[in-house]
């Protein structure tokens, strides 16, 4: 089953958003967090801001792991497509695994994509990054996505209840069918 991708930088909503939806259908959870969790918990490296390659192949085998356990998700909190913007806008080379996923298979065409939103950024331990460095990577993400052939659909500056009628809107789903 594809899933709908909800994409955009750190701090726009979209794990907000995700858990919103996750009371009404199956959704599959962010891997970067959890490697992001896992590394600063056991002391590892592996974080975008301290080795991206690192961060990237973890990232990817959690991935790997999640579309495999959640197979039957609607939507997913960010992609492998992400994993490459951020190599990307660290000027570093895409791996492999990354280049030949087949993207289509997992992923529908369609991406809610959550722009930068001054108003609700916060930066924590697992999003240190300044709000002008998101809204930088939020350009690289934008531009990765349309490169793989998605069509992103921008999510509106709005409520929680409201992006996800939005969502739901778009894709044609009632809500309240988990």
């Amino acid at each position: 089953m594809q899933k709908y991708i909800i994409s955009g930088a750190a701090g726009t909503g979209k794990t907000t958003l995700i858990n919103a939806i996750d009371n009404e259908v199956e959704t599959m959870p962010e891997a970067s967090r959890q490697v992001i969790m896992h590394e600063q918990l056991t002391g590892g490296e592996g974080m975008p801001w301290k080795d991206v390659e690192r961060f990237s192949q973890l990232v990817f085998q959690k991935t790997i792991t999640q579309l495999q356990s959640y197979f039957g998700a609607s939507f997913c909190d960010r992609s492998l497509i992400d994993t490459v913007a951020y190599l990307k806008f660290q000027n570093k080379s895409i791996p492999e695994p990354l280049l030949s996923f087949p993207y289509q298979k997992f992923y529908h065409k369609v991406v809610f994509f959550a722009l930068p939103w001054e108003k609700i950024y916060i930066t924590d331990l697992q999003r240190p990054e300044s709000f002008s460095y998101q809204k930088s990577l939020s350009n690289v993400l934008k531009e990765t996505y349309l490169e793989y052939g998605f069509e992103l659909i921008y999510l509106p500056f709005d409520s929680v209840e409201n992006r996800m009628n939005f969502v739901f809107d778009k894709v044609c789903m009632p809500m309240k069918i988990k």
